[in-house]
């Protein structure tokens, strides 16, 4: 269930939602959720789960509710931005006054590599990829090559998508089909939807990272979101660390001198660093870990000379948000724990 609240001193619900597979509720439920008249607002979710089929970690434990009657739910709360995802693609979309067509500012390509993961990583050849939109339309459908890369063309990049293996079945429950970037470098983990269809739901920072407007970097993808008005700017150019260490490895420093940059360039902004870590070793060492990467990297920018510290936030997440399912406890590869070992970047306009 979900709990829709304007007040978290007042927990008596705007709205309830009863959010099952079997119905529209998801699609009604997003909808309202993106809306102007819930921006700012809080959603309750009480989410009931079987232990014994359940990955319970330490956090999630502290979470957990159990009934008289023996069922066992997690309750978490959610604050929807005050500059809603929906109203933001809005925003994005550029027309011409006399025409109403959309700027060719906003039509790129969205192109990435579709590869298999489970004691190696291999391509995902000659797969159906398909592109739809935020009402599960199709726009596109394309099929990897024998590599494993796809290229959806023309496509409106202000908007929101998800990408979807509708054909592809996986004999391997061992296996993880995960999206790729053409560097190589894995960049999320598919789900399954209510189908049993692999998919992934692109956000706006994803579909700038995966875009060809132009030469994709730091820069662009900070371009464009300020253009959108954003209150913060997502940049999910990470920065990645070797196991148990701090230090900034040299592939890392041309990602912080673009973040340099864009702070000496634009003084009304603060940046949040947000580190983290792989699941293995302790929970507290863990914690302490992320916190002196973000620190390292706060350390960095500061040495510039031409950045207040004071803009400057460290915060360390520990091996509590993991970008794919190796949380403790999981056998991955390498490669897997290494995409969880990095450090984000939320840039947001100071006061």
């Amino acid at each position: 269930k979900a709990y829709v609240m304007k007040d978290l001193f007042n927990l008596n619900p705007i709205e309830e939602f009863e959010l099952k597979s079997s119905n529209n509720t998801y699609t009604n439920f997003s909808e309202k959720i993106t809306s102007e008249n819930y921006k700012a607002g809080y959603i309750l979710f009480e989410i009931p789960f079987n232990r014994a089929a359940s990955k319970i970690t330490p956090q999630i434990e502290q979470s957990v509710i159990k009934t008289e009657k023996g069922d066992e739910f997690i309750k978490f709360y959610f604050c929807i931005p005050e500059d809603n995802a929906r109203e933001q693609v809005k925003s994005l979309s550029k027309s011409n006054t006399t025409t109403g067509q959309k700027s060719l500012a906003t039509i790129g390509n969205i192109k990435g590599i579709m590869v298999l993961v489970n004691s190696k990583i291999n391509p995902l050849v000659n797969q159906k990829v398909e592109l739809r939109n935020a009402k599960n339309a199709l726009i596109q459908a394309k099929q990897t090559d024998h590599l494993g890369h796809f290229e959806f063309n023309n496509i409106d990049l202000s908007l929101l998508y998800s990408i979807e293996l509708p054909d592809y079945v996986n004999e391997d429950e061992n296996s993880k089909v995960y999206l790729a970037n053409n560097n190589n470098e894995l960049i999320k983990e598919f789900a399954r939807n209510n189908k049993n269809t692999f998919f992934y739901k692109l956000i706006n920072a994803d579909v700038f990272r995966l875009s060809t407007m132009n030469e994709d970097n730091v820069e662009l993808t900070f371009l464009k979101q300020k253009e959108a008005k954003k209150s913060q700017i997502i940049i999910e150019d990470f920065v990645h660390y070797d196991i148990n260490s701090f230090e900034i490895l040299p592939n890392s420093k041309p990602v912080l001198e673009k973040v340099t940059k864009i702070l000496q360039e634009n003084k009304e902004y603060g940046l949040e660093i947000i580190s983290h870590t792989d699941s293995r070793g302790e929970v507290e060492e863990n914690l302490k870990l992320s916190i002196k990467r973000s620190e390292s990297v706060l350390q960095f920018i500061a040495a510039s000379n031409t950045v207040d510290a004071t803009r400057l936030k460290p915060i360390g997440m520990g091996e509590a948000m993991p970008l794919n399912s190796c949380a403790k406890g999981r056998d991955c590869l390498e490669d897997e724990f290494r995409m969880n070992r990095r450090t984000e970047f939320i840039f947001k306009k100071l006061n």
